[in-house]
Parts: C-alpha cells; sequence; structure tokens
C-alpha cells in the first residue's frame, strides 16, 4: 500500500527527516528530565551542559576578559606620596613597581633564620646576608641533604644485602662442617 512513497514525493529531504527526527527525540528526553528529576540521563546532561558553559566562559575570558586585564596592569602608574598625598619620588608602571619591589626583598638583609632585623624577637643578632643569599643556601642545604639520604639509604641497602648474603655462606659452610653424633648409654 506505501509502494512508491519516496521522501522526495512528500516533500522531505534525508536531512529534513534526520532534523526532524533529532528535534523530537531531543523533545522527548527533556520531557523526561522534566519528569525524572534524578535520572541517570538528566544527571549526565546536567553534567555535560556545565562542562560547556564552563569551556564557553573560559573561552570568551581568554579572548576578551585577560587581554584586558594585561592592559590595566601594563597601563597603571603608581606614584609615593607623602602623609598629605603630595607627590614623592618618580612615577613608575605596576611592572617596574613589581621589579622593584623584588630586587628590594631580595637584597634585604637577613639573620641566619632569614629574618630582618624587625622580624627578630632579638634585637642584637645582626643581619648578615641578603635574602637570596640565604634562599640559596637553604636550597642547596636540602638539595645536599636529599641527596646524602638517598646515597646512604642505598649504601645501606647494599651493605645489609651484602651482610645477609655473607651469613647465608657462613651458616653453610658451619653446617657442613659439623658433624652431629647421638650417643645412647648402654
Amino acid at each position: 500500500m506505501l509502494e512508491g512513497i519516496t521522501l522526495e514525493s512528500i516533500g522531505l529531504t534525508q536531512e529534513e527527516l534526520q532534523q526532524r527526527l533529532i528535534r523530537a527525540l531531543v523533545d522527548e528526553l527533556l520531557f523526561d528530565l522534566e519528569e525524572h528529576e534524578d535520572s541517570e540521563f538528566r544527571r549526565e546532561a546536567e553534567k555535560q551542559v556545565g562542562a560547556a558553559i564552563v569551556a564557553r566562559v573560559g573561552q570568551i575570558a581568554d579572548a576578551q576578559i585577560v587581554p584586558r586585564i594585561g592592559e590595566l596592569i601594563d597601563g597603571t602608574v603608581l606614584q609615593e606620596t607623602n602623609k598629605w598625598g603630595e607627590a614623592r619620588g618618580e612615577p613608575m608602571t605596576f611592572t617596574e613597581y613589581l621589579v622593584n619591589r623584588a630586587e628590594a626583598y631580595l637584597s634585604e638583609p637577613v639573620d641566619m633564620d632569614g629574618k630582618t632585623r624587625e622580624e627578630t624577637s632579638f634585637p642584637s643578632s645582626r643581619p648578615g646576608q641578603t635574602r637570596v643569599t640565604y634562599l640559596i643556601d637553604r636550597y642547596l642545604k636540602y638539595t645536599i641533604e636529599t641527596a646524602m639520604q638517598a646515597a646512604v639509604k642505598n649504601a645501606n641497602d647494599a651493605i645489609a644485602e651484602g651482610l645477609a648474603e655473607t651469613c647465608k655462606i657462613k651458616l653453610g659452610e658451619i653446617a657442613k662442617a659439623l658433624k652431629v653424633t647421638v650417643e645412647v648409654p648402654k
């Protein structure tokens, strides 16, 4: 009875039929989402939608917001003032300010615990090195200490293995040399 009827004869293309089928399935699934609030499909759909939103917001932020923040940071000019708000010193960009602060921090004198004179509880302790020297010293100490601990562990493992093997050999030799006899009193 349906012989001779094709998609083209009823005015549809393959793509249009696919689109209608997809729309019908989506409508049915969305209806299911409203009816079954705690379904596995709903949880997965919400997870996928959330991931898509996060990805798109990230793309927008990378394209629009991050460059604008960079421009704002690069364009910010800082000016030191006295307590009345009058300008003192030269104005500097935020980048120049950060570089100056980093240089001041690293070249600040510290004691053997890495504390400045203001930070220490012993005012008589004298800073004897810069912070960068202190930090390098601590890093080297940590690196050497870690390497030495690994070397000692490896040596201990090798010595323990050697001792165990030597004990086995010696115990074997002693066992071969021993002659056990049993005497029964008459």
